[in-house]
């Protein structure tokens, strides 16, 4: 049995796999018939039903698996933001990047069958096997590395927070001097300015380890300052809210990960203060789509449709527009594999107009050209993954490859589950990095985040790092332990 940092067995380690239940069954069922009524009689509610069915299907997720949740919640966020956004197409938005006006379908029915098969296979491998869980090879006795376990990390990320302030203080912050976040990048960014700003689920997981092998309040407390500073020190460079976000789940999930149930009684606790910090959101959102309080309520509540038509807009052109069951894009299958081993890879994507680029050749007017050059492909169309594997191999292939992948984020988020078992800070490192990559993969469509020739290299990198603090670790226990043999052998009574 698996056992937290706090001397309490896990939820996830006290239960072996949960059978199906009729409540999931019913659900499953309802959503599959949702589908059948919004493709023989295309209406609205059956958009709205879908909403309503996906929040049913979260609750489960939720209460299957509370750290699987939390894990996952960055990609559920993406998916929940395009089924609001496929709410509003249906209902008749312009989506300007296409140049098309939306209509009743079943685009938004068959969005819940496919983000919703994501969902639940991804945590149905988390949960896999959970009454016997694997136990680290090579545990940090952090009372012993106290370096290792509980001062490197803070250290290392009060040393990124430093780079950070001498950067913004040689070129400017974009936030504070209105720069835009794209051109900053463009123009002032280097290495290690953008993997300091873009790896922060990676450095987020790094010191929340760190902060759970802390022995005092005292200590966990000043690595939460140093993670809110880095935060803060980021948001002047103008990163979004949502990576934010992200980053502060993952570092509440790594503190968690041994008790998840206290991740159920915190979402409850923190419910009406979440949901007004959300509607803060909405009203800063609205607020800034007015320009400034400038504009009227048509124009503003025309542009916020517009907004929210951006985020599904690819999966509703690529099911109304090319829908087909069963496909095989042979030349996106062959120039994606290429596009793992060419260099740069995404200068390939671009010649060869894969991923969000094949939407822009194939469906879109300049605009959405315009706009994803702008910003330098840092920002891609929300949806991007699931509507471009149905198009390379129909709806039945596209599921097909979206469990694939959700399988594939599971045993990710089983590396760092294990990761953190081990104690050790810098084992958390490469797992972190390949959900990173695996987000990349979700947002972009873009295999080679995960599977390219760079992003080998860097796994290779993390896992060097990784082996050599192992061995140093191993190296200094058997030589403690050896030590310790040595002092307390029973005297000789000659020694007598």
């Amino acid at each position: 049995m698996a056992h937290d940092h706090f001397g309490g067995m896990s939820s996830d380690a006290a239960h072996g796999p949960r059978r199906y239940s009729l409540v999931d069954v019913f659900l499953w069922g309802t959503i599959l018939a949702n589908i059948a009524v919004a493709i023989m009689l295309p209406n609205l509610i059956s958009s709205g039903l879908a909403t309503a069915l996906y929040l049913i299907l979260l609750s489960r997720i939720f209460k299957k698996s509370p750290l699987g949740f939390l894990l996952f919640s960055p990609i559920i966020f993406l998916h929940f933001s395009a089924l609001i956004s496929l709410n509003a197409i249906e209902a008749g938005a312009y989506m300007k990047e296409m140049g098309r006006l939306g209509h009743a379908s079943a685009a938004g029915a068959t969005w819940v069958l496919v983000v919703g098969v994501f969902i639940w296979v991804a945590t149905s491998v988390f949960t896999h096997n959970r009454k016997a869980p694997t136990k680290p090879t090579i545990a940090l006795d952090a009372s012993r590395h106290r370096f290792i376990g509980t001062w490197a990390a803070p250290l290392v990320v009060c040393l990124f927070i430093l780079w950070l302030l001498m950067k913004g203080a040689s070129t400017g912050f974009p936030l504070i001097d209105g720069f835009d976040r794209f051109a900053y990048r463009r123009v002032a960014g280097d290495p290690i300015t953008l993997n300091i700003l873009n790896l922060k689920v990676v450095i987020s997981a790094f010191l929340a380890l760190s902060a759970v092998n802390c022995n005092t309040a005292i200590k966990r407390n000043w690595h939460h300052v140093i993670f809110a500073a880095y935060l803060g020190t980021s948001f002047l460079f103008g990163d979004k809210f949502f990576i934010i976000i992200s980053a502060s789940l993952y570092y509440v999930a790594i503190q968690l990960a041994f008790r998840p149930e206290i991740i159920a009684r915190q979402a409850k606790r923190f419910f009406l203060p979440a949901t007004g910090a959300l509607l803060v959101a909405i009203a800063m959102t609205v607020y800034i789509y007015s320009g400034l309080g400038t504009y009227g309520v048509d124009k503003t509540f025309q542009l916020l449709i517009e907004r929210f038509a951006s985020q599904g807009q690819l999966w509703f052109i690529a099911f109304t527009e090319n829908f087909h069951w069963i496909g095989f894009d042979t030349y996106g299958v062959k120039e994606n594999l290429n596009a793992l081993i060419e260099n740069p890879h995404q200068d390939y994507v671009f010649e060869k107009r894969l991923s969000a680029f094949y939407f822009i050749e194939t469906y879109a007017p300049s605009k959405m050209f315009l706009s994803f050059v702008g910003n330098q492909g840092y920002v891609a169309p929300t949806g991007v993954f699931e509507a471009y594997m149905i198009e390379m191999f129909g709806f039945f292939g596209g599921l097909t490859v979206v469990a694939l992948a959700a399988t594939l984020l599971g045993c990710i988020a089983r590396c760092i589950r294990y990761a953190v078992t081990t104690g050790n800070p810098f084992t958390v490192l490469l797992p972190a990095y390949i959900l990173v990559q695996f987000y990349y993969l979700i947002a972009a469509g873009t295999p080679f985040n995960v599977f390219g020739a760079s992003a080998f290299k860097a796994y290779a990198a993390f896992a060097t790092l990784q082996w050599a603090v192992t061995f140093w670790v191993r190296k200094t226990d058997l030589s403690n332990a050896g030590r310790s043999e040595h002092n307390s052998t029973p005297l000789t009574k000659n020694q007598n």
